[in-house]
């Protein structure tokens, strides 16, 4: 089963976000409750403690807006058939379209072309 790299990206930054949850909820040992989905906790949640939430959260908006569309554009262009060269004898005299090598007409405007014509 082939995994998407989008899945590790977002488990690894949730389990990030567990730890520092966990930590931050761990600082004071006050009454209270601390909540945020899916992580709920009992003690104090502090002014800093929700500066430090905030601040993750941002952290990780921030790096999922500069990744993603770098996983999702080489993703797409996984799917995408691959761009076919040709080798370049000549150009033609009437469309000045590229010719392949060992044509005999022009694959654009079907132009016939001469045994002698070589690459300008």
């Amino acid at each position: 089963m082939k995994w998407s790299p989008n899945l590790y990206i977002i488990g690894f930054l949730f389990i990030i976000l567990g730890t520092v949850l966990v930590l931050v909820s761990s600082s004071n040992i006050d009454s209270g409750f601390f909540f945020f989905f899916p992580f709920f906790f009992f003690g104090s949640s502090g002014n800093f403690s929700t500066y430090v939430l905030l601040g993750m959260v941002f952290i990780i908006f921030f790096v999922m807006m500069f990744f993603l569309p770098a996983i999702v554009n080489r993703l797409d262009s996984k799917d995408q058939p691959n761009k076919e060269y040709m080798v370049v004898g000549s150009y033609c005299e009437y469309c000045k379209n590229p010719i392949p090598v060992n044509a005999t007409y022009c694959p654009v405007c079907g132009n016939e072309l001469r045994s002698n014509q070589t690459l300008d």
